[in-house]
Formats: structure tokens, sequence, C-alpha cells
């Protein structure tokens, strides 16, 4: 999924993506990562992230 997004950020010329996202509990956060977490981390463009 996250390699759809990137290429449709690159293929579009996408300047701000608009995420939603939910919170799980702090240790399922801790044991298992989050998805969101990830793509923040290697996304290139501003991202507005909404809860």
């Amino acid at each position: 999924m996250e390699q759809v997004i990137a290429k449709a950020i690159v293929d579009q010329g996408i300047d701000l993506l608009v995420m939603g996202s939910y919170s799980h509990s702090s240790p399922r956060s801790w044991f298992m990562g989050s998805k969101t977490s990830d793509w923040l981390r290697t996304v290139r463009v501003p991202t507005l992230l909404l809860r």
C-alpha cells in the first residue's frame, strides 16, 4: 500500500498529503509498531495527520 501512495505522490506531483489515523493502545503500538509512524518517517512531502 505504501508503494502505491508513494507512486501516486510522484506521478501526480502532490505537495501535501492528508492522512487519517486511529490510535491503538500503547502496549500494542510499542510491540507491533504503527504503519502511520513508519510512513511519516519515510514520506518526502508535508503530511497533515488527522486523528
